[in-house]
């Protein structure tokens, strides 16, 4: 049957629409971050016509933070995530793409490293 395979695209949301997997690291060790949005292009890793992407990803951080996705400068924020003082952070969800097939990202605090990002696959 049709989805219920991991070797098969699944249907997502109508407006999503079909999932494919397809691994690629999209931010490598952003370090030192700061508070702003920052653009990346990731048109190299996904088609024309891509809507969305899943995103996982990790971070370290000093201090009590938030990290941030969107398709758009300081568009809403689609992944969120609060990490401990002194610990790691991890994120993971759907992440809509700009039409131009690029997302942002910012954290809320400047005291996070090594903020690394995966892509597992897209929606087009």
């Amino acid at each position: 049957m049709a989805g219920n395979s991991w070797q098969q695209p699944v249907a997502g949301e109508p407006s999503a629409g079909t999932f494919h997997p397809k691994y690629a690291l999209i931010m490598n060790n952003v370090d030192p971050a700061d508070t702003n949005w920052h653009e990346v292009d990731i048109s190299a890793s996904v088609p024309v016509g891509t809507k969305a992407i899943f995103v996982t990803g990790q971070f370290t951080t000093t201090v009590a933070t938030n990290y941030q996705m969107s398709n758009a400068n300081g568009g809403s924020s689609y992944i969120v995530n609060v990490a401990a003082t002194n610990g790691y952070g991890g994120v993971c969800g759907i992440v809509p793409v700009s039409s131009t097939r690029t997302v942002w990202y910012k954290v809320g605090n400047a005291g996070v490293s090594g903020i690394y990002t995966y892509m597992s696959g897209y929606f087009i």
